[in-house]
């Protein structure tokens, strides 16, 4: 399990639709190529992302079923990894 963070309205409603799905590399309707969701190895690694950005709040912390050194890479420019493949989204207990 690695961490993801998002908007609690949005997660909430995508989990409870069965859709809760963090996404790999893809190209955005808007054309531009996205690397793929931000994770953090740590639950903590995200909220403290989360608290240094005051956005603690109307957005959580969720869990992804994903491998930390399997599914993810390093992008240049990015604060955490990004995901190398879609993957799902859960709540933390």
């Amino acid at each position: 399990m690695i961490y993801t963070v998002g908007l609690v309205a949005k997660y909430e409603a995508a989990i409870d639709a069965g859709l809760g799905t963090k996404l790999g590399p893809h190209k955005r309707a808007d054309g531009y190529d996205d690397p793929g969701g931000w994770v953090w190895p740590t639950a903590d690694a995200a909220r403290a992302y989360l608290v240094s950005r005051n956005a603690l709040g109307p957005r959580q912390v969720y869990g992804v079923d994903a491998d930390w050194e399997a599914d993810t890479y390093e992008v240049a420019g990015e604060p955490t990894r990004c995901l190398k493949r879609n993957a799902q989204v859960v709540r933390l207990e």
